[in-house]
This record gives structure tokens, sequence and C-alpha cells, in this order.
């Protein structure tokens, strides 16, 4: 759950007057490479597979372009404030609000006021700025009292190339525009109401990219990823260039630890795109079958498998009396796919018989392929042709590069099906069909749409061709009604809640570290009234968690199994403070904080922001500042480290709604 940070954090019931909020604008990441919380929020809509872990489309996607006419729509002020990228305030900055038309400039002290006919939405640099670009959107809900935060930078074009380290142009190489590691730390204000964003392209046939309209921030990185997992980066200019060169560098593998081989067709041909997979290495094979596993990244591994798309895996083990190391390998090494794989035709159905559409069916029991990176694959999703995971191939070298042990989380919905959780969606008449399966049973997992029900399949065998899922009745909870109050049973309104449940949780090891995956289905979250209120429609009594989270709160996480009374469902919340501190001597050495409760009991301390949240166990010192991160009243002190030595702790406040500011 502490995962989960704010992933549900504004996933508010639809308004019939208002802009719907996207199934995608959700996600949190803890301690991604190549630093602590690296957010993958995008500005565009899903694409197949699964491209990326977060997606923050427009709030407004269903409003109009145009000036507002008051004798149509209903006026409400959103006010806010302008940053640009080094945490200062922007004057004379174009200010929209939805995409519309009408817009404000910030005034000289970064302040604006904006009239909007959408109670809730998004505000951004408008289009015609110019100069300058969103770096994070801001975002607002005439419910809540907290103004937008929009921060901008100047708007620059990067352009270039990238090529291999023979000088010959790469096709399909993924480049993203990362954000300094000390952002957050720049600024004194909460980011609660922005929006977390970044910038991508991928090459084209001659190795060329264009990124239009992107922020020149100092510090920030420009990175190429090969879908072998191989990066390099540069630092992002200042200015717009056209000239730009990425070169992949030349990293041969030691002979003593390459192990080199290919994988076959029945045919004979060369298995060009099949994955193989030794430990903790999984690499992809080149368009003729051919590989090179580095030892030095397998463990002690004695198997080596290969998959592709259509066939089920066939491994080669080594005997008990090998002793392992690349001796104990024929050279060069030979796999030959073998046995296509199987599929699963069904139908689900509820008691009298009728079709049950837009249900989710997904494989309880994957079977195990390998790590790409910090990411699990699973054979059925690579024999079935899904993408892999977003930023796979990039954690991989991120990995291979890091110096120290690694503990890699992500989690987030799952909006798409990957090669690391396959699923598939009932169609209009309640028929699916599950691809690249192997010869084995199968226990498969259904939930309905918005998590209407919930089932789990006796065991099916691959291949089955009529099977014939029926819906269960007695389940659910028809309706939950609860209450969220605080510590002293005051009501907490506006605060969201948000039923979902895990499709995939798996804690693994990787190359130098570990790394947790969660992904989830989640469903429309319900939000309390003036008194605290919630209502929620069909819950399942079983798998299900709710994720709570809003303005004043910090995030948490409550399971169905805490429901005593559906019809009196009471959560008690602290309240949310929000804290920054700042080392005026750099000589101090002061490198990071942490937290703890009224019993020396160590406190999570979160960075919240309006398309989610991070949390860790500390938050760094970069540049003498942390900038601001969230704890709740639970939270009675903080300690300042240098390395793994307490310096000195500080007493916290207790309750403020202004953000405390400890200057050391």
């Amino acid at each position: 759950a502490t995962l989960l940070g704010g992933t549900l954090y504004f996933m508010s019931p639809a308004q019939e007057a208002d802009p719907v909020l996207p199934d995608s604008v959700l996600a949190v990441e803890r301690d991604e490479l190549p630093k602590k919380d690296t957010p993958e929020p995008r500005d565009y809509a899903v694409e197949g597979g699964e491209r990326t872990e977060l997606r923050a489309e427009s709030l407004a996607a269903s409003a109009t372009a145009g000036a507002i006419d008051p004798a149509v729509e209903p006026i409400y002020t959103v006010t806010g404030i302008v940053l640009g990228a080094d945490g200062r305030r922007i004057a004379s900055v174009p200010i929209q609000a939805n995409g519309k038309d009408s817009t404000v400039a910030s005034d000289a002290t970064g302040r604006f006021s904006l009239d909007v006919s959408s109670a809730r939405g998004q505000v951004e640099c408008a289009k015609s700025a110019g100069d300058w670009v969103t770096v994070r959107p801001g975002t607002y809900n005439q419910e809540e009292s907290v103004e937008a935060l929009v921060i901008v930078a100047a708007s620059i074009d990067l352009a270039g190339v990238v090529v291999d380290e023979w000088g010959a142009v790469k096709e399909g190489v993924d480049l993203i525009l990362d954000l300094p590691s000390d952002f957050d730390s720049r600024f004194d204000t909460s980011q609660a109401k922005s929006i977390r964003r970044d910038w991508r392209t991928t090459t084209d046939a001659e190795g060329r990219f264009l990124l239009e309209d992107v922020p020149a921030i100092a510090g920030a990185t420009l990175e190429a990823t090969r879908d072998a997992g191989e990066s390099v980066s540069i630092h992002a200019p200042m200015e717009s260039r056209q000239d730009l060169r990425l070169e992949f560098p030349s990293t041969p593998i030691p002979d003593e630890f390459r192990l080199g081989g290919r994988v076959f067709y029945p045919d004979g041909t060369g298995a060009g795109g099949a994955y193989v997979a030794m430990g903790y290495e999984t690499i992809i094979a080149d368009e003729d079958g051919r590989f090179a596993l580095d030892l030095r990244a397998t463990g002690s591994a004695r198997e080596v498998q290969a998959a592709a798309v259509g066939f089920q895996p066939s491994r080669l083990e080594l005997d008990e009396e090998d002793e392992g190391g690349k001796d104990s390998w024929p050279t060069p090494l030979e796999i030959r796919l073998k046995t296509p794989s199987v599929s699963i035709k069904g139908t689900l159905v509820d008691v009298e018989g009728v079709p049950q559409p837009d249900a989710r069916v997904w494989i309880h029991d994957a079977t195990d392929f390998g790590v790409l990176g910090t990411f699990p694959l699973m054979a059925e999703g690579i024999a079935a042709g899904f993408a892999d995971p977003a930023d796979a191939g990039r954690s991989r070298g991120r990995l291979a590069a890091a110096e120290e042990p690694v503990n890699a989380s992500s989690a987030t919905g799952a909006y798409a099906p990957t090669s690391m959780l396959p699923f598939v969606t009932t169609d209009k008449n309640g028929k699916f069909t599950i691809e690249g399966l192997l010869d084995r049973n199968y226990v498969l997992n259904v939930i309905g749409p918005n998590l209407s029900f919930g089932m789990q399949s006796k065991p099916v065998a691959g291949g089955e061709r009529d099977l014939v899922l029926e819906r269960p009745e007695g389940v659910v909870y028809p309706e939950v009604r609860g209450q969220i109050v605080t510590r002293y049973g005051q009501p907490l309104p506006g605060v969201n809640l948000t039923p979902w449940i895990a499709a995939l949780s798996k804690d693994q090891r990787v190359r130098g570290g570990t790394s947790s995956i969660t992904r989830f289905f989640y469903a429309q979250a319900a939000k309390t009234d003036a008194e605290g209120r919630f209502t929620l429609q069909s819950v399942p009594k079983r798998y299900v968690e709710f994720w709570i989270a809003g303005d004043g709160v910090t995030p948490l996480s409550k399971s169905v199994d805490d429901i005593d009374d559906p019809l009196n469902f009471v959560i008690e919340m602290a309240a949310r403070i929000e804290v920054s501190v700042e080392i005026t001597d750099p000589a101090s050495g002061i490198d990071r904080v942490t937290a703890q409760g009224f019993y020396d009991e160590p406190m999570d301390l979160v960075r919240i922001y309006a398309d989610g949240s991070s949390n860790d166990s500390s938050i760094a010192v970069e540049n003498g500042r942390t900038g601001v991160f969230a704890l709740t009243t639970d939270a009675a002190t903080l300690t300042l480290m240098r390395g793994e030595e307490a310096v000195d702790v500080i007493q916290l406040e207790g309750y403020t709604d202004q953000v405390q500011k400890v200057v050391y």
C-alpha cells in the first residue's frame, strides 16, 4: 500500500458539468533508477502496450474551446502562482485553463486569477506563450482551497541523431528529457496542485529525433536507450540545438564472461527478436536470432531459456555434475524453439447465462520467464506478442551502471496488457481469447468493469476452446457507506476513496539489488461530502483495497477486510502537515532527513503531487534544501542525518496549515 503512494490521489467522481478525470492520470514510483522517485507522467494518451506507467492526459479533454459566455456557462475563479524551474516567481506568463483561448498574464509577483467555466480542471502556460513552456501544469477544484501551482521554463527545440559505436544510425531508440534529481528541492511551495511531466520521442529510420517545445532546465539530461538496455546520456542544452549527436559507447563483453549463441525456429531459421533469459539477465536476440549473454549479470544460474511470439519457451540446463561457468556450456549455444503456444477461448456469463462484457481476464499463475532490468517478464506475455513494460530496457542499463545496491519499486495502474502482465477484455458478447499459453493448467482471474464483481476460475487446461465462466452471486457488497474522520472524530470533506485490486504484485531479486512491482485495476472514486460521508456501489468482498487521499490528508490505504459493517464503514485519518528543510552550513555534511513518531517509530516522508505521490523513509538534502514534503500529525520529530549519523533532532510544531520551514 505504501508503494501506491498517491497513485489514486485525484480520482474523484465524475460530475456532469465538469471535465472527467482521465483513467490514466495516476502512478507512483519509489527508488526507481537512477534516483529515488523517478516519476513517469506524460501529457498524451496511452499508446500500445505499457508505453508508460503514468499518463497525465489533459483534464479538460471534454471542454470546448472558446471564450466564456456568462449567459450559458457558470463562472468560477482560479487563483494560483507561476514559478520558474529555479523556484522563482515569474511575471507576464500567459496562463490558460483547460485548453481554452482565454488567457491571463501572471502579475509582477507571479500570481494570477483566471475566470473559468469548469469547477475543476487544469491550468498551464498558454499554447501562444511563445518563449515559455509548461514544466508542471497546475490543477484546481472549486471545492478545495489550495491554489494551483504552474511551473514554467524557457521553451527550446532539440534535434539530432543517435548512432552506435560504429557510427551507424539507430532506428527506434527511445529518448527522454529527464528533470534533474534536485528539481523538487528547488521549491519552497507545495506541489500538491501540480502535475508531473516528462518529454519523450523515438528515432526514425535515419536515426534522427526531434523534441519540440521542451523546457530549458539547468541540470536536465537527455538520454537514449536501446531495447537491450544500453543507454547514453548528455547534459540537455539550455538553448535550441539541431545538431545533437548521441553515440552508444562500445561495451564489448570480455571473452571470459561472454556466452554467445543463437535461437532457431523449428524450421531452422533464426528467431529474430527472441527473448533469452539466464538468471538476472534477459536480452533480445538480433534479427538473425543471435545473442550474447554477460555471465557477470546472470548470477549462479544453470539454465538458459528462450521464447518468442507464438512459441512456448525452450530451455537448456546444465547437468548436476557440471561446475557451471562458461566452459560448462556448448559453444556456440543453440536453442531451438519447438512447440507453438496455445490459447484459451471462453465466454463470461452471469447465473442466468447473460453475457458479461468489458470484464478483464488475466492469468493468476503466469509462468515466470526472467527479468528485464527491474521488471519481471511472463512467458505467456512474450508468446502473445505484448509490448514490454515501459522503461524496462532503460532500467536494465541503469542496473548495469549502478555502483550501489538498488531497491527499485514501481506501482501503477494496469492500462494496457504487457509482457509482464498479459490480460484481455471480454467483448460485447462476453467472449475472450487468451493467447500465448503453455501446455499446462491455468487459474484465471476476472474483474468486472469498475470492479463491479470479481471471481477466480478453477484450473483450466491451456488449449481449452469452449470455456464458460459464470459470474457468481453474493460475492459483493451491493453498497458500502461510511465516513472518513480525523482521530478526534471530525469529518473530513472532499477526500477521495478509490477501490483498487492488485493484478500483479511481485518481489524479486535483480542484478545488484531487488525490485518490487505492483500493477492494479481500479474503480471510480467516491468523494466525501461536507460530513465526511461517502457511498460506493457494488464492492467485491475480497481482495479489494481502498486508496484514500485528498486535500489536507496524507494518503492512506485500507482493505475491504477492515469492513465490519458495510453500511457504517468509519475510517480515521491523521491530518497532513507540510515541511521543508534548509541547511545553511554546507560544512555540516547533512545529506538527508528522516521523521519519527511520538514513540520514535520511523515515519514515511511523502512528496505529494496532483497526479500522485512518492514516499520513502528519508528525503535527500540537495544543494542545502529538501523542498516541501508531507507528514501526518502522527510525526513528532525530524532527524538531520550525515550518512548514517544523526546530527540533530528537530521538534515539529504539530498541525499547521502553512509549510513548516526548518532552517538549520
